[in-house]
């Protein structure tokens, strides 16, 4: 009886350490996002990440952050507080934000994202990241999507994909035994590129995962995509050979970073 006393108490100390505790939300006009990086994390939430499948991928942007200096800004929408699973509690800006947007001006030169869904909220965080980008002085510009820490709807495959039946397939195992009024599970980035495997198809995927930037950003740039130290597109090439360039790099995971 003694044993599993100190069993549940280890248990419920673990969960109670889980979660951050209550805190007084910032605002957007407090924020000043004019150091060189940026780290931008979107609703890391139970509530749409049911099976707590970005976690470690999350902690381990937030411990890269800590560890190279970077500022963090996290946006919350009206889920519990207690569904945001976020290991560090005290990121320099913590915002409401019903629907990733941002409100304030990005200065920073590298901006790193995390969160989701990466077809929803974080599709308009790095919309409004760009769109602050475009009204500023030209120069080279990096924006990393860390894979491991991104959830995802899955709305981008389509039935047409090769990779469909796979994706399909392995849908299902999440959802095995799940009662009707569960949360939907949420596959991450990672795992889909686990799926699709071939790095050309993967590369596919992403160009649908990016917000239109052709039609608000700058046509002076040159835009690469990464996926992780291999150039997989170049997604917009102006004539002129000294044009600034923006790099958008999906990295499997922060972990990946000092390396690339």
């Amino acid at each position: 009886m003694r044993t599993l006393l100190f069993v549940l108490f280890a248990l419920w100390a673990g969960l109670a350490h889980a979660y951050c505790p209550a805190r007084t939300l910032g605002t957007a006009d407090e924020v000043r996002a004019d150091q060189d990086s940026l780290l931008i994390l979107t609703h890391a939430s139970t509530r749409y990440d049911a099976r707590l499948a970005t976690k470690s991928g999350v902690d381990q942007a937030t411990q890269f952050a800590r560890r190279h200096g970077i500022p963090m800004v996290y946006l919350q929408d009206d889920a519990a507080e207690a569904d945001y699973f976020t290991e560090d509690c005290a990121p320099e800006y913590w915002l409401q934000s019903a629907s990733g947007e941002l409100g304030f001006e990005v200065q920073s030169s590298h901006v790193y994202v995390a969160g989701g869904h990466l077809e929803q909220c974080l599709l308009t965080t790095v919309s409004e990241v760009m769109a602050s980008w475009a009204g500023q002085e030209k120069r080279d510009l990096s924006l990393t999507y860390l894979m491991d820490a991104i959830y995802s709807s899955g709305e981008l495959v389509k039935d047409s994909d090769d990779y469909y039946p796979d994706y399909s397939r392995f849908m299902r195992v999440l959802n095995y035994g799940r009662a009707e009024d569960a949360p939907w599970p949420k596959i991450t980035l990672l795992e889909t590129a686990g799926l699709i495997r071939q790095e050309d198809r993967m590369a596919d995927y992403l160009k649908r995962a990016l917000p239109d930037f052709a039609s608000g950003f700058s046509r002076g740039y040159r835009v690469e995509l990464y996926l992780n130290d291999d150039e997989v597109a170049v997604l917009q090439d102006p004539p002129l050979w000294e044009s600034p360039v923006l790099q958008i790099r999906f990295v499997d995971s922060a972990l990946r970073l000092d390396s690339l």
